[in-house]
């Protein structure tokens, strides 16, 4: 990977927070798991200045451990 992101991530309770950070710049998370089916996370990107807010699902994959 030519330019892949780092970051550290923190739990407290149903939130998550964390950020990544690659050569172009940092991007910033916070989210909430609303339940073993999915989490909303927003975003802001300190390069450019984008936000965003999703939902994400959680599917099982079978045979993956």
């Amino acid at each position: 990977m030519k330019n892949p992101s780092v970051g550290n991530y923190e739990i407290r309770g149903e939130k998550i927070y964390f950020s990544t950070t690659s050569g172009a710049g940092t991007v910033i998370y916070k989210g909430k798991i609303k339940d073993k089916h999915f989490l909303i996370l927003k975003s802001k990107s300190l390069i450019n200045s984008y936000k965003d807010k999703e939902k994400y699902y959680f599917i099982a994959v079978p045979d993956m451990k």
